[in-house]
């Protein structure tokens, strides 16, 4: 039987595929072993299951080394590719196996119930001979993978799920990291060294500037750079006030919180501090104000109360 418009069966992801033999665990284990030894060594070759059931995929990949370990040595170096594909059983109406689909030489596909052999069955294919099954035929008796998925997901409750991400995501962004409040004004210049995670380049000439694992000066990357940086407690007033100041005269400064507070209604952008930017920044107390000078941050650690 031609498929329609010689569709190809098995997706994209099997473009190589000129032959899909479909099975079924029903099947006597040696008409199975029959068949899977002679795709051994074959990319143009798929074996097609409907599913495994309502257990685990590792139940499939057992099954499947088993009905493997059982092949002839040599078969075994080149094992046959065996995949689950329900949609390619329920779109061609596959419910007794086994059954091959093959692209014959007019690069169409064509469909053969039965098998007694590849090579018989793709020379059945080419005769155009259609008219009877050439073996016995047993029933699939896996159900269709995507159906059991699909039931499995409704029948699991996934509120708890929800709900422990919405409370993990409320929790980060009330803010993670605590630190106390600066109890003296102090001044000093920092210069945030990093290790590079990965090869820094020059978008201009691709060239590599900092190998990776080289500790560099970030601000090394951008000198004429005039980055702000303000890190306060939401929970003090006079914090987030601070931080509207400083907005206010410079609108692209990043305000960073330990903890959000009345930072949720102040209509600031702000984020919440993380433990890797605390260490990073050297950062020991709030509120701090950073602000670059070529290549150091000049820092200011202000009490409360003073600006």
């Amino acid at each position: 039987m031609l498929l329609p418009n010689g569709q190809h069966p098995t997706m994209r992801e099997l473009s190589p595929t000129r032959t899909v033999v479909f099975l079924s665990r029903s099947m006597p284990e040696t008409v199975l072993i029959h068949l899977l030894k002679q795709g051994a060594g074959r990319k143009d070759v798929v074996f097609a299951f409907r599913g495994w059931g309502d257990g685990p995929v590792t139940d499939m990949f057992k099954y499947s080394k088993t009905l493997l370990g059982k092949l002839p040595a040599q078969a075994r170096k080149k094992p046959p590719q065996i995949i689950v594909m329900p949609a390619a059983f329920r779109e061609y109406r596959i419910h007794y196996v086994p059954a091959v689909l093959h692209r014959d030489n007019d690069n169409k596909w064509y469909l053969l119930q039965g098998a007694q052999s590849l090579d018989a069955a793709v020379g059945t294919i080419r005769a155009r001979r259609f008219n009877e099954r050439v073996s016995r035929q047993y029933r699939v008796s896996e159900p269709d993978q995507a159906v059991v998925m699909e039931q499995k997901m409704k029948r699991q409750d996934i509120r708890p799920h929800i709900q422990a991400a919405q409370q993990s995501a409320r929790k980060l962004l009330e803010g993670t990291v605590t630190l106390p409040v600066n109890t003296e004004y102090r001044r000093y210049n920092y210069a945030p060294f990093v290790a590079s995670t990965s090869d820094i380049v020059n978008p201009r000439d691709g060239k590599v500037l900092y190998p990776k694992g080289t500790r560099f000066n970030v601000l090394a990357l951008d000198p004429q750079g005039k980055r702000a940086m303000a890190v306060i407690d939401g929970r003090s007033r006079w914090q987030v006030e601070f931080a509207r100041h400083l907005v206010a005269k410079k609108p692209d400064t990043l305000v960073l919180y330990t903890k959000l507070g009345y930072l949720a209604d102040a209509g600031i952008p702000a984020s919440p501090l993380d433990a890797a930017m605390k260490v990073r920044l050297k950062v020991t107390g709030v509120p701090t104000y950073y602000r670059q000078n070529g290549m150091v941050f000049n820092v200011v650690a202000v009490r409360e109360g003073k600006r």
